[in-house]
């Protein structure tokens, strides 16, 4: 399993230069420190603190991060414009962003927010394809509104994307219990601030072993 800081610190950028292949940095467009690139990277797309602060999502600093990233190494993927919490109309907002965001030519994950159907995998794309939604993206991103909403999914969710070849992340996994949750339903990966600012860097143990 992958762990993506997405606060990054003195103690996080040891733990992602001593494990590189273990610990890397989940970038945000509006809050990201330059130079954590180097240590291997993921781009969020910020929506989710944006609900948190209760402020509207901007696309521009999304983009902003995206152009940038072209002159630094790949990322590992790029989680597609979401609403927290939105249902059909996170996808549909995904799906609105996906043509552009691939263009970049980085891997895809596709945030799963509560009262997404799970079959919307399995729906063509929008606008104008043929292909269907998981044969456009790389990855799921199970995020949502509560420690809950993903243990009520999780492994059918992971069942899913195995079935069809996807790569599974969970998002906000900052706690000894919800990390061991996310191993014992077979996450590729996780992200969290939490351990950075809590600095409950004992938790990560468990990945090290």
């Amino acid at each position: 399993m992958i762990f993506y800081f997405s606060g990054v610190g003195g103690m996080s950028c040891y733990y992602m230069k001593k494990y590189p292949n273990i610990f890397r940095a989940m970038l945000l467009p509006s809050a990201w420190k330059y130079g954590t690139h180097r240590h291997g990277y993921a781009i969020d797309n910020g929506a989710f603190k944006s609900w948190i602060e209760k402020t509207p999502w901007n696309e521009k600093p999304f983009y902003s991060i995206l152009d940038r990233s072209l002159k630094w190494n790949p990322s590992d993927f790029v989680v597609l414009p979401d609403i927290v919490g939105g249902g059909l109309s996170s996808i549909r907002l995904s799906c609105d962003h996906l043509a552009r965001v691939k263009s970049y030519g980085y891997p895809i994950y596709l945030p799963i927010q509560d009262n997404v159907p799970l079959k919307c995998l399995d729906w063509k794309t929008i606008p104008n394809t043929h292909s269907k939604l998981y044969e456009e993206i790389d990855g799921v991103f199970l995020g949502g509104t509560t420690f809950e909403f993903k243990k009520s999914i999780g492994k059918q969710l992971y069942n899913i994307a195995k079935d069809r070849g996807l790569k599974f992340h969970i998002g906000k996994i900052g706690t000894k219990e919800k990390l061991e949750w996310a191993i014992s339903v077979n996450a590729d990966s996780v992200d969290s601030s939490s351990i950075s600012r809590a600095r409950t860097w004992d938790i990560l143990d468990i990945l090290i072993k």
